[in-house]
């Protein structure tokens, strides 16, 4: 319209009404697949939106304004009563507008909870996974223990009969060792957390690492999903940093803390005099820079909150959760 104007004075409008219907619909036409491209674009993470539930009200826009003009053009009085008609074109419109709007937004909403869903679901899937592969692998060192303890116990009833009381009681250390290596430690009550964490703690145990760990942790907790991924996460890269350090300094420490609003969680670890007086920004570099963006996350997903310390060559992980009974 406002091309239009710019060729005829604003009385004689309506004489060019037609030219200005034909305009107008050309240039919709023409500007179809361009606005196509640009809203598919927008909702490029949206694909599988079906996009008959926007064209099938935006179509009818163009139509309803097209008639709105149309009328107007018919209608020689400006008085509001004569228009009336073409007010109703002109609402219509509008509120096909706001369907749009309310259409797109609640498909939006509804996909994000899904994509949230499914990452829960291939959060679990993953730490079930690694869950499942460790019991396998408790499963055969007991047969192995099993299929060994005829031929361990012979020998330790032989040690006994020969009055060899010193390495008999050293033969039956050994024995237990060999089977707690066959069991599978429970490091909370929360069921999913502990599946998260146990394949992690239990490589850092296995490969002689000091570890510690306290976790009197509820349950079942709203966010346990995501706290166990990235609690699995965190120490994934503790034990990346602590296989460089001295074997007697691979010290590894896990726990938690409840106030009564929050719930805190500590992850610490050992870390070299020569590393920490490098610098103390240690978050920009590897391993540590692969969890920051994890937590960021958390922290907006469940309103949290984190910080890193370096404290007597231990680096320590505080976040804290808003949370309570």
């Amino acid at each position: 319209m406002s091309v239009t104007m710019v060729f005829i004075t604003k009385g004689e409008f309506l004489d060019y009404c037609v030219l200005y219907l034909f305009a107008y619909s050309l240039v919709y036409v023409i500007s179809a697949p361009l606005l196509l491209k640009f809203f598919r674009d927008l909702f490029f993470k949206y694909r599988t939106f079906s996009m008959l539930a926007f064209w099938k009200y935006a179509a009818w826009i163009p139509i309803l304004i097209s008639t709105y003009s149309a009328v107007l053009a018919l209608r020689p009085g400006p008085l509001p009563e004569d228009n009336m008609i073409s007010r109703v074109f002109q609402a219509l419109s509008g509120i096909f507008m706001a369907v749009i709007m309310y259409t797109g937004t609640r498909q939006m909403s509804h996909q994000v909870h899904t994509q949230q869903k499914s990452h829960l679901l291939g959060a679990q899937m993953e730490a079930l996974s690694d869950y499942t592969g460790l019991l396998q692998e408790m499963q055969k060192r007991m047969s192995i223990f099993r299929h060994d303890s005829r031929h361990q116990l012979r020998l330790l009833s032989e040690l006994i009969q020969q009055g060899d009381d010193e390495a008999a009681l050293t033969f039956l250390d050994t024995l237990h060792t060999e089977l707690q290596e066959t069991q599978l430690q429970k490091w909370t009550k929360n069921k999913f957390i502990n599946t998260a964490v146990s394949p992690g703690l239990e490589r850092m145990r296995r490969a002689g690492f000091d570890v510690t760990v306290s976790l009197p942790l509820p349950q079942s907790l709203p966010f346990e999903i995501d706290l166990g991924s990235l609690m699995a996460k965190a120490i994934q890269i503790s034990e990346q940093a602590l296989e460089k350090q001295p074997e007697d300094h691979r010290i590894f420490f896990m726990g938690s803390h409840r106030t009564h609003d929050s719930l805190i969680i500590i992850v610490k670890r050992w870390i070299a005099e020569d590393d920490a007086a490098e610098d103390t920004d240690f978050l920009r570099y590897e391993p540590y820079g692969q969890i920051v963006p994890a937590l960021n996350a958390f922290s907006t997903a469940y309103d949290a909150s984190f910080r890193y310390d370096l404290k007597e060559h231990m680096v320590s992980l505080y976040l804290t959760i808003p949370y309570s009974d």
